[in-house]
């Protein structure tokens, strides 16, 4: 059993549902699915961080670094569901960070 201490205040209902969790790690990649009982939500209607008001928006800046972090990230039809994918990264020798020329 995972737990995760909560800060702020929470609903009720969303201390009863449950969060399911599966994790398949490779030599290629990690892969992550994320489910929860809730009703799940639209994904394109919370805009991105960088959106005039995006960080306000409640989810914005959680989605934004899942988008930013992770190589895949796919929802589910229903929005309960996400799947993370962090693919290894190939060796870099002579290429300096972020395609600035040294």
């Amino acid at each position: 059993e995972l737990s995760i201490p909560i800060d702020g205040p929470v609903e009720e209902a969303f201390l009863a549902r449950r969060i399911f969790v599966n994790v398949r790690i490779s030599t290629e990649e990690a892969r992550f699915v994320i489910r929860d009982e809730g009703p799940g939500f639209d994904v394109s209607s919370v805009p991105t961080s960088w959106a005039p008001g995006g960080l306000e928006k409640k989810g914005s800046r959680s989605l934004s670094l899942m988008r930013a972090f992770m190589d895949e990230v796919v929802y589910n039809e229903a929005g309960n569901e996400v799947t993370l994918v962090k693919r290894k990264e190939e060796e870099k020798t002579a290429e300096a960070p972020y395609g600035i020329d040294v």
